[in-house]
Parts: C-alpha cells; structure tokens; sequence
C-alpha cells in the first residue's frame, strides 16, 4: 500500500511541475470606429484586420451602417472588407483592392482603447 501511495504522490509531484507556469494574460483593448466607402458612404459588411508582424491572430467583426466596434490585441494591421451578398436593389461594391491582405494600402496601429478609429477606402 505504501508503494503506491509514493508512486501517486511522484506522479502528482510530476504533473504538478508541468503545470507550474502561469502565462501572463494577453492585453486586449476596445477598438471602435467608422469604415467609409470611397466617396464616404457608410459600409454595412464586415472589416478583416491582419497582423502585420504576423504575430497574433486575425481579427473581424460586422460593420452596420459603418459602425464597427471590437476587442483586439495592439498591434499594427492591414484592414481589408468584404460586403454581404446584395439582394434587389443596388448593389454597392468594395474595391478590389481593399478585398484582400496582399492588395490593400490601409494599415492601422492600435496601441490603447480608441472609440473612433475611422477605416475610409479612397
């Protein structure tokens, strides 16, 4: 009985070495904003951020009537768009090259909370 009583004590001492790091928890910030078509119509879709660095992981949130708002980690990233399918009407169109990472030319830095980072294709 005593050998076993050591031999789960060792493997608990074991595991519980393992797990003795605590990782330092990941800063996030709340990023908010406006995202403009050429011409400054409101986009209603949703806005891609990629990490520049390409550290960390992509981001995206939906956009209504180009307003936007998101928790994400600082950073610098290219931002890129894409629309819903249009149904009826008039449909509005992204430009091509802000519907891709490689393509587009607007990068944002998020350092701290900003509650009006504007995102405004040209």
């Amino acid at each position: 009985m005593r050998r076993v009583q050591l031999a789960v004590f060792g493997l608990a001492a074991v595991v519980a070495a393992g797990c003795g790091s605590i990782e330092t928890p990941l800063t996030t910030v709340e990023v908010a904003g406006k995202a403009t078509l050429p011409g400054g119509a409101p986009l209603t879709g949703t806005v891609y951020f990629d990490p520049v660095d390409g550290k960390g992981r992509d981001q995206f949130t939906a956009v209504k009537d180009g307003a936007y708002s998101l928790v994400m980690m600082p950073g610098q990233y290219k931002v890129a768009f894409d629309l819903p399918e249009q149904r009826g009407g008039k449909a509005t169109k992204v430009p091509a090259k802000y519907q891709s990472f490689k393509t587009t030319d607007l990068e944002v830095t998020v350092a701290k909370p900003t509650p009006d980072l504007a995102l405004a294709m040209k």
